[in-house]
């Protein structure tokens, strides 16, 4: 026995220690996995676009306030300017080639900014009335691609004097060979994913499928601009529609070529120093294309999701181009400096990423993507992310939460173990048990098997709830974000909110007592009946409501009953003359008309007509002798005879006015001063806003649980009692 005993004490030190063991090492790999750092910029406003610089290892953000703000490699404030106060930053373009900056505001009007170091100076140029899709630029040039009524045009105008005019113009077309002649499409309304130019073309990649290389003077697409002698002799004609038809003999691929492929391009990069583009499609692959927009063998990556848009970051320093999803949260990292692409890692970042960006120092991933902003939800957050640890990111969540289910599990070891050590009579009392567990294994699986059903269908789902109700977790952003009790703090300082609790409480008295009092007063009338024929009679005519389905119930109380022809209004009609308004009942008398829904309220009378049947005569005939009058009989002996019935449908009934959302939704929906927290609950559940939906939800289970366990402790107290 007392070597029994030792091994005991044994194993309870060594689970003890282990889980001390693997509790530490869980708190130590989850706190070494990275975490995003936001960047949020001024109150109120929202972070719209990202780049980097290339002249160091600095980035700059824009707002909708009109800031444009530079951050250092660590993540601090430099210096900002502002470029239009009040009005969003549009498009932030850094580049190799240029100085400074090229910023739009969301008026479409174009800023250079200058960077000394530590200040910015901006300076409009000018404005692009139409609006404005691209750029890009070399080393005397910048081209735009802006919107001309249907169609995309390109203007090129000169580095130092981009407040002049332009030295040339063109029209993006879709070239291809029609028998002996070549068409110039126009394009309509072309998405462009990407606008770039190297030392002899100018470059444009849409999400249409298609890729254009141009000739940076525009001169084979430069139509809408040439006269009717200048295109006679060229021998071009153009229809209605603004289809070019060129002779065969005057077309130069050289200075135009649309190549049109199956890889409709969602981003794009361009990696000048290999001369190839990078193409994330919407058909979920990655593939590099050379300069002239043929697909280079081998060089093809599946990603996970279909890319989001634009949002594809390429760094030129180290060769990796990263890639986000429309649909999850990861980002693919590859590395393209080889004749093969190799995926370095796939790392959980942030959902709905629009815009990427990383510094010349390649040491952060800068995205901004959804933030959790309910009073403006086209909120964007910036965040950093460190690349040096993201690659390792999901291997250290995985194995602290492999070290934290060890430590649970050495935890349950060291309590069983304990148990045996330090209390006589649990080793032979476990003994007992396997024995039994043995003997009706079958049993005892069934058990277990319910059991486990039970936990994974309903302890799971309302335990995670609980826990869901402490973050910050909606359609919009899914990246969860702990918010402590932000999303309580909301509900109970909204006065709407406190209507609508004020309402659950009117309605769960209504509803106790109506689930107690007349359907008690009707079993009792059914067992003072004398003729059974009439009782039974009674019986069925009580009970027929209750098989009519709920929601044509509320059909017949809304329109049938409270409708403008319903049932009372003709009534009032009959009584008052026709000339009498109709009564809204439910706009009204909203929370009174709702609480008579299924007058008379017959409810579970079967459940006391039952437990007065089974009372015994006896107790009549003792009560009839003494002289009891029919009143004291059913105070003395009726009632306190159906007690549980009655705790039983007060529970019911309690739980149940809780619950029904039906009843308002169905409706009012709500309005009429009619709102609940449940209702408010589902449409929160709607918006796709779960971490305060779960709120709702926890504040409706404690109400539930309290009141069920106090119901539970009067009744072991009554038990107690009667033994």
């Amino acid at each position: 026995m007392e070597n029994k005993k030792k091994r005991s004490l044994i194993a309870f030190i060594l689970c003890a220690a282990f889980t001390i063991v693997f509790a530490a090492a869980a708190g130590v790999l989850l706190s070494l996995a990275p975490k995003n750092e936001v960047l949020s910029s001024a109150q109120g406003t929202t972070v719209t676009r990202v780049a980097r610089s290339y002249t160091e290892d600095s980035w700059y953000y824009g707002d909708s306030a009109g800031s444009l703000v530079k951050m250092s490699a660590d993540g601090d404030e430099i210096c900002r300017t502002t470029i239009t106060e009040g009005r969003a930053i549009r498009s932030v373009a850094s580049d190799p080639a240029l100085n400074g900056l090229i910023v739009l505001d969301e008026d479409y009007n174009l800023f250079t900014v200058a960077d000394s170091g530590d200040a910015l100076t901006a300076t409009f140029v000018r404005a692009f009335s139409g609006g404005y899709q691209s750029l890009a630029v070399d080393d005397e040039y910048v081209y735009f691609a802006v919107p001309a009524s249907r169609y995309t045009q390109f203007v090129k105008y000169a580095k130092d004097d981009l407040a002049g005019e332009p030295l040339a113009r063109g029209q993006m077309y879709t070239c291809f060979r029609q028998g002996g002649n070549y068409q110039f499409q126009p394009v309509i309304s072309g998405t462009i994913v990407g606008m770039y130019v190297d030392d002899s073309y100018l470059y444009v990649v849409t999400g249409e499928g298609q890729y254009h290389r141009i000739a940076k003077d525009f001169s084979l697409n430069d139509f809408p601009f040439l006269s009717e002698e200048e295109l006679a002799a060229l021998g071009a004609t153009v229809a209605s529609n603004g289809t070019v038809t060129l002779p065969a003999d005057s077309y130069d691929s050289a200075l135009y070529r649309t190549a049109r492929k199956q890889l409709a391009a969602k981003a794009a990069a361009f990696d000048a120093e290999r001369g190839r583009f990078y193409i994330a499609g919407a058909d979920g692959d990655f593939d590099a294309l050379d300069l002239s927009f043929d697909e280079i063998e081998g060089f093809n990556v599946v990603l996970p999701n279909t890319p989001a848009t634009g949002a594809l970051a390429f760094h030129r320093e180290s060769g990796t181009a990263y890639v986000a999803y429309e649909n999850i949260s990861g980002v693919t990292a590859i590395d393209v400096s080889g004749d093969a692409p190799a995926v370095l890692y796939q790392a959980d970042v942030a959902f709905y990423i629009t815009n990427m960006a990383v510094p010349a120092g390649g040491g952060r991933l800068l995205v901004i993507c959804s933030g959790n902003n309910r009073d403006n939800p086209d909120y964007k957050e910036l965040l950093s992310a460190d690349i040096g640890t993201l690659a390792n990111k999901g291997l250290l969540n995985g194995l602290g939460i492999a070290a934290v289910a060890l430590a649970a599990v050495c935890a349950v070891g060291a309590l069983f173990t304990a148990l045996l050590v330090f209390r006589s009579g649990f080793s032979s009392r476990c003994r007992v048990v396997a024995r039994g567990i043995g003997k009706n294994w079958i049993v005892y699986l069934i058990i277990f098997g319910s059991l486990a059903m039970l936990i994974l269908f309903c302890y799971y789902p309302g335990i995670s709830s609980m826990v869901l109700s402490f973050f910050d977790y909606t359609r919009t952003n899914p990246t969860m974000r702990f918010n402590n009790f932000e999303n309580y703090i909301e509900i109970f300082t909204d006065p709407s909110n406190l209507i609508a609790f004020r309402n659950m409480l009117i309605f769960l008295l209504a509803d106790v007592v109506i689930a107690l009092v007349p359907p008690a007063v009707f079993a009792l009338c059914l067992i003072f009946m004398r003729n059974k024929h009439y009782g039974t009679f009674a019986r069925v005519v009580l009970f027929l409501p209750s098989v009519l389905p709920g929601i044509a119930t509320l059909l017949i109380w809304t329109r049938g009953i409270y409708g403008v022809d319903g049932v009372l209004n003709m009534i009032l009609r009959l009584f008052r003359g026709e000339v009498l308004e109709p009564v809204l009942f439910l706009q009204d008398h909203g929370i009174v008309s709702l609480i008579m829904m299924g007058f008379p309220f017959v409810g579970s009378y079967l459940i006391f007509y039952g437990a007065l049947m089974n009372i015994p005569s006896s107790y009549y005939e003792a009560a009839e002798l003494d002289g009891c009058k029919l009143f004291k009989r059913i105070l003395w002996i009726d009632l306190p005879m159906i007690t549980p019935q009655i705790k039983y449908v007060f529970i019911l009934a309690f739980i149940q006015s809780v619950q029904n959302f039906s009843r308002v939704l169905m409706t009012t929906d709500g309005q009429f001063g009619t709102q609940i927290p449940i209702v408010l609950m589902y449409k929160r559940l709607q918006e796709g806003d779960y971490g305060l939906s779960s709120a709702y939800a926890t504040l409706m289970f404690l109400v539930l649980i309290v009141v069920t366990i106090f119901n539970m402790k009067i009744k072991t107290q009554e038990m107690e009692a009667g033994s």
